[in-house]
């Protein structure tokens, strides 16, 4: 009767211990995931930058602007893969959105 309830008592904390093993585990992923978003997020966010730093470069350089929104609208790919998108209005708000796989960021800039 003894190595019966030791047998039972072993695989009652087999499992226990593979419960928990599996939690971890799916934390583990969960959080790798999370983390693989928040590099696609920092990578869309430098696209706007870079977009609106080149934006920032053209007006100051009194570049003719490309067609498309007047007068000012600019378009990238960078070497990584992501991209920008800027347009700036005369006198107003602009955005530069920067995308990364399917994360988009953007960025408000004043023009004075």
């Amino acid at each position: 009767m003894d190595k019966g309830a030791s047998l039972f008592f072993a695989l009652v904390i087999l499992n226990v211990l593979t419960a928990a093993l599996l939690i971890l585990i799916n934390t583990s992923v969960s959080q790798i995931k999370i983390a693989g978003i928040s590099v696609d997020s920092m990578i869309a966010f430098y696209a706007a930058d870079a977009g609106a730093e080149r934006a920032l470069y053209e007006i100051k350089n009194n570049q003719p602007p490309p067609s498309g929104c007047p007068p000012y609208h600019y378009e990238g790919n960078l070497e990584n893969n992501a991209n920008y998108k800027i347009c700036i209005p005369d006198g107003a708000t602009a955005h530069s959105i920067g995308t990364y796989k399917s994360v988009q960021r953007k960025i408000e800039l004043k023009t004075d």
